[in-house]
């Protein structure tokens, strides 16, 4: 998908504005509405800039790949934002079981922090691990996503194991927009760079360790782990900042800092969940998710996920 080179403005305190969008008063969200601006705001209005992109080329990433293409193909992008921000609202509603995850067969992608470094990794085809009553299953009350490519040649992708309160919500470091158009503009910021340590950041914000967004922002995400820098230049592709844009953006920008320290609350999954090794039970689930979930089913796929992962009875 080619998309219209950037042309984002930033506001006095260097927060990004969407193209087209007037500046409001002092204290006004970046991008409100400025219904009859006085002369001071006026003069306000005049001093924006535009911002220059430093990593991104204005063109998003075409998908290449079979989950790709098949996602492309089926639901616009218009569509792929609307599955980010139910996935959200999904993730944010306390009362709903995430076990309703196995019942549901849109491929909501998210995204979740490479340890060790700046990058983001797609994730996609949630479900639940859930275990018979007298039972006792490995993946019982985590979440379980696929990763990596796959396909009718590929087969079933790479299956991750989350822990089940992933959608808890911390206080965490993150970086300001103005704090990192300065790095950007600068000149020596590099991709997989750290923008700011965690000893210098002060701004917080309530995030989740994982983040939904639209999938055609990260296509090129199936075959390799993102630079977050990249995907905050990408994320400005979308003007409408609603909860889900704006919960990608904070996440991002708690992706860019380095240096934490044991004190820090850190938007990471815990070491011994993202590098354990996968258990087969959660392959048996890859393979029977991935089948319902996409056209490439092949043979021996026949199972349903619910037939893997059933739900406590009575």
């Amino acid at each position: 998908m080619n998309a219209n080179a950037v042309s984002q403005d930033i506001d006095p305190a260097a927060n990004v504005v969407p193209p087209g969008a007037s500046v409001g008063p002092p204290g006004a969200p970046a991008g409100a509405p400025g219904a009859d601006l006085n002369a001071g705001q006026q003069q306000q209005q005049a001093q924006v800039v535009a911002y220059q992109s430093t990593f991104y080329g204005g063109n998003l990433p075409a998908p290449t790949g079979e989950v790709g293409q098949f996602n492309n193909r089926t639901v616009s992008t218009a569509g792929l934002k609307d599955q980010a921000e139910a996935f959200l609202n999904f993730l944010n509603d306390p009362t709903i079981d995430l076990r309703d995850l196995n019942g549901e067969n849109t491929i909501f992608m998210a995204i979740i922090m490479v340890i060790g470094t700046q990058k983001v990794k797609v994730i996609y085809g949630m479900g639940r691990g859930t275990a018979q009553i007298g039972q006792v299953s490995p993946v019982a009350n985590k979440m379980l996503s696929l990763f990596g490519e796959g396909g009718a040649d590929l087969g079933t992708p790479q299956v991750i194991v989350l822990p089940d309160d992933i959608r808890a919500k911390y206080k965490v470091r993150g970086l300001t927009d103005a704090v990192i158009i300065t790095a950007f503009q600068g000149g020596n910021q590099a991709v997989d760079q750290p923008v700011g340590r965690a000893s210098s950041v002060t701004n917080k914000h309530d995030i989740m360790r994982i983040a939904p967004i639209p999938a055609h922002l990260v296509f090129d995400g199936f075959d390799t782990d993102l630079d977050a820098s990249i995907v905050y230049e990408r994320l400005m592709d979308i003007h409408d900042r609603t909860h889900m844009v704006e919960h990608a953006y904070e996440f991002i920008k708690a992706c860019m800092v380095g240096g934490w320290r044991i004190e820090d609350v850190k938007p990471l999954v815990p070491r011994n969940e993202f590098f354990g090794m996968v258990h087969s039970m959660a392959r048996v689930w890859a393979n029977s998710r991935f089948a319902v979930s996409t056209p490439f089913r092949r043979v021996g796929q026949q199972q349903h996920p619910q037939q893997v992962l059933q739900a406590p009875q009575g």
